[in-house]
C-alpha cells in the first residue's frame, strides 16, 4: 500500500527519516536544470532527485504521525476529470454516469 499526494508535511518527514534506522538508501533520476545561460554564483540551478529509504512499517507510522497536519486542510476545487479534461468541456463530455431511466 502506498501513501502519496496526502496533505502531510514533505520536510517534516524527510527530516524524520535522519532519527530512523534506515535498512537500504537508493537515490535515482537525478537531474540538474539550469535557469538561465549565465554560470556565474549569483545565478541557480535546480537539482531534482527520487530518494527511497527502506525503514520499517514502525518508523514510518510515526514519522506521518509527526508530519499529519494541523488546522483544517486546504480546499482544492479541481473542475478536471481524473483523464485530465475540463468538467466543462463539451468535446470531451461522456454525458451522465449513470441514469434513473432505466
Amino acid at each position: 500500500m502506498a501513501l502519496s499526494n496526502l496533505p502531510y508535511d514533505d520536510r517534516a518527514i524527510v527530516d524524520g527519516i535522519k532519527g530512523v534506522a534506515v535498512h537500504a538508501e537508493q537515490i535515482s533520476q537525478v537531474a540538474v536544470d539550469f535557469i538561465a545561460d549565465d554560470l556565474s554564483d549569483g545565478t541557480t540551478a535546480t537539482v531534482t532527485a527520487t530518494m527511497t529509504w527502506v525503514i520499517s512499517s514502525a518508523d514510518a507510522v510515526r514519522l506521518l504521525d509527526a508530519a499529519r497536519p494541523t488546522g483544517p486542510l486546504p480546499q482544492t476545487h479541481d473542475t478536471r476529470t481524473p483523464d485530465g479534461f475540463a468538467v466543462d468541456d463539451p468535446e470531451h463530455d461522456m454525458g451522465p454516469l449513470w441514469s434513473d431511466a432505466d
